[in-house]
């Protein structure tokens, strides 16, 4: 197989860049996993750190507090003024270290009281105040030591199970590359070097609805056309064979009668001409198969000169005539009973500007496609008619005819209808030649057809300017 159309070193290649591609990513992904973790119980002892700290500032400054106040109501500090300013500036600072509504809500109770007590009140209050202020940071450190000790208790557990989840992480997308990009792309590989070596049947299994599914989906088409074409070319080799035997087998029969001088001298003419027509049946093959790679190479040249074609169809039409004539003496037929009538119509002239052999075997093929594909005693009819600048041939039977879907495929190289390749036996380019050479003319080429109606055959060309006398 050409490296081309399906390199499988490169494909391998390829695929084992993704599943490192994904293999990578898992490994990615578990470390983003553990990278989470980490952040989270970094961010959540920071948090915890920092009350505890704050709760622990907030009791010293309330014992500050409580200290600034006693010695500011002691007899020997009564009325002084350091004291209370002290305790005022402690009092201020105290909401710098709440961490709670809670607490929030004592400091106003006991800005409340310090207030009153300033103003001559009670001190029992006051300190009432501040003890409860104390006691909930302490409140608060043991419920941040219990939290801490939780979360050291839960990171003992949770540290394994994110290893764990990384692990698995890494596992699913290691079973993940392997199942979904690395085994079927092998397989493919493996297909396309099998169909390669010529195993015809070889296929890439399709397991998922995916890019690797719709990549196998797409060899399988390749390989299925490939093995048709590959089955038509065989047949058409075998076709080529048999209508190359056939006349080879009557000219050399003609030869050998000849040469021994066993038959009468009028029978010699006859066999002259079968082997004049067998030779030409043989030329039309052979300029068949050139046409059709010319065509395909864009090599198909034409010689054209001014003809008419009602005349070349006319005197195809005569030679094809005798051709059944002659077919139906070798069948051990009355010589002027053919198996078919062949009927033409048409101007009296209709000049154009086109290559004369190949117009003839164009006619040819036609006629013969006709007579092959219709029953015996049934009447061929061959028509050529001006339309205004234009030259309208056709060529009409009636055969069996040819179904709607089956139109399509006419003109496909090798290409044999189900319904007509039991009745004739045939190369499968004739038509495609045909439609070659007309389009090289500029031409167009139209067939209609309806099963158990008949099919016929139009040719649309165009006429030779006037006081054109030269080929194009």
């Amino acid at each position: 197989m050409k490296r081309g159309l399906f390199d499988s070193d490169a494909l391998k290649r390829d695929t084992l860049q993704r599943f490192l591609g994904v293999s990578v990513l898992s490994v990615c992904l578990a470390f983003v996993l553990l990278a989470a973790g980490w952040l989270v119980s970094v961010s959540r002892l920071h948090d915890m750190k920092e009350q505890l700290f704050a709760d622990a500032q907030s009791r010293g400054v309330s014992y500050q507090l409580e200290l600034a106040v006693r010695e500011a109501q002691a007899p020997q500090g009564l009325g002084a003024a350091l004291p209370r300013d002290e305790a005022r500036r402690v009092l201020a600072e105290m909401p710098r270290f709440s961490t709670s509504r809670e607490e929030n809500e004592l400091l106003q109770t006991l800005t409340a009281r310090f207030g009153a007590w300033e103003r001559g009140g009670a001190l029992e209050p006051l300190l009432q105040s501040i003890d409860e202020h104390r006691a909930l940071n302490e409140a608060q450190m043991r419920d941040s030591m219990t939290q801490s000790a939780a979360l050291e208790s839960a990171l003992r557990w949770t540290v394994p199970l994110l290893l764990l989840g990384a692990l698995g992480a890494l596992g699913w997308g290691v079973w993940r590359g392997w199942s979904r990009v690395f085994e079927p792309t092998l397989k493919l590989s493996h297909a396309a070097e099998e169909f390669g070596k010529g195993a015809m049947w070889s296929r890439a299994p399709i397991r998922r609805d995916d890019e690797m599914g719709a990549l196998c989906r797409t060899f399988n088409t390749m390989a299925d056309a490939i093995r048709d074409r590959e089955g038509e070319r065989l047949r058409f080799v075998a076709t080529v064979a048999h209508d190359l035997k056939n006349p080879l087998m009557v000219v050399g029969m003609a030869a050998s009668l000849m040469r021994k001088k066993e038959l009468p001298p009028d029978q010699n003419e006859a066999w002259l001409e079968c082997i004049g027509r067998n030779t030409r049946q043989m030329e039309c093959i052979v300029a068949d198969l050139t046409d059709g790679v010319q065509a395909q190479t864009g090599q198909l040249e034409l010689q054209r000169e001014p003809l008419d074609l009602a005349q070349l169809a006319a005197d195809v039409v005569h030679d094809q005539r005798e051709a059944l004539g002659c077919l139906a003496r070798q069948r051990g037929r009355d010589p002027h009973a053919p198996t078919h009538t062949l009927r033409f119509e048409g101007d009296e002239s209709c000049p154009i500007l086109g290559d004369r052999q190949r117009l003839e075997r164009v006619l040819i093929n036609l006629i013969s496609n006709a007579v092959k594909y219709s029953p015996p005693e049934r009447e061929v009819r061959v028509a050529v008619w001006r339309r205004g600048t234009g030259v309208r041939l056709t060529v009409e039977d009636e055969g069996q005819g040819i179904a709607l879907e089956d139109l399509g495929r006419l003109f496909q190289p090798f290409a044999r209808l189900e319904g007509t390749r039991h009745m004739a036996s045939g190369t499968g380019l004739g038509l495609v030649s045909v439609q070659k050479i007309i389009h090289a003319h500029g031409g167009e080429i139209r067939v209609s057809s309806e099963s158990g109606r008949g099919t016929t055959v139009e040719i649309c060309l165009h006429l030779r300017p006037q006081n054109t006398k030269e080929p194009l």
